[in-house]
């Protein structure tokens, strides 16, 4: 028998969104190609650090959702850590944890107090951060060898350590003096769709990353109305569980 094998694919549309900061919830939508809500299919978001901890939830009728983030990943006490290596050379990173989102600076000083650069000065989410420095100044200039003191401020918090650069970066072109490292754990997330009418499918989402979007192949693509026995005009996958049809369509 010879079956017209018409492939498309559903396309499962996340919007998710951490909405203020005092809430820190994932809410979104589901919904298919045609803008029509999927309901009832299973939302679960875990972190990738500790898969043990997570939330799961349904979609309501209109294909959205909500889940309070708070009680996954419990707020962290501020913290500056040390910077690592250290003493460096040609640079650095410079971990730190805010409990909150909110407004964050970080500052890298010399021995006499003057500010050589601002690293960070913009609102960051709640969670574990690491910054590059590469010895330079706020011009791209290289900065000579020696002791040097960051400091990390938010809301009223903040503290300062200290750092050494070994043989000094100003014989040297500067590049891009800072850039924010993400790192996949608490501040990442780990999201699964599940579904009686999906496939799952699995992604990750980046703490207030904004809208997400995940492609998933629903039944109606691996049983289409097209795929007809060409002599009886019958879909030879009735009745077929969606783990067999699926072999089946990947060949496997």
């Amino acid at each position: 028998m010879k079956y017209a094998l018409f492939h498309s694919t559903v396309a499962i549309i996340v919007l998710a969104t951490a909405v203020a900061a005092e809430e820190d919830r994932l809410e979104g939508q589901v919904i298919n190609p045609r803008s029509h809500p999927v309901k009832r299919v299973q939302v679960e978001v875990y972190r990738l650090d500790d898969p043990r901890q997570r939330l799961t939830t349904l979609t309501d009728e209109n294909g959205g959702f909500s889940l309070p983030l708070r009680d996954l990943v419990p707020p962290r006490p501020n913290a500056l850590l040390q910077n690592h290596p250290n003493p460096f050379n040609p640079s650095t990173l410079i971990p730190f944890e805010i409990e909150k989102r909110g407004h964050v600076r970080l500052d890298v000083y010399n021995i006499l107090g003057q500010r050589l650069i601002t690293l960070v000065d913009e609102e960051r989410p709640a969670g574990f951060h690491r910054v590059q420095w590469d010895g330079t100044d706020r011009l791209g200039r290289g900065v000579s060898a020696g002791v040097y003191i960051y400091r990390l401020s938010t809301g009223n918090w903040h503290d300062a350590r200290k750092l050494m650069l070994l043989d000094g970066a100003s014989g040297r072109a500067g590049g891009n003096a800072a850039g924010l490292v993400e790192d996949a754990g608490a501040h990442t997330l780990g999201v699964k769709i599940t579904g009686e009418e999906i496939l799952p499918a699995t992604f990750t989402w980046g703490w207030g990353s904004g809208p997400l979007v995940a492609e998933v192949k629903g039944i109606e693509d691996l049983i289409p109305p097209e795929v007809v026995d060409s002599k009886t005009g019958a879909n030879p996958f009735s009745g077929t569980s969606l783990a067999s049809i699926a072999q089946i369509v990947s060949g496997h």
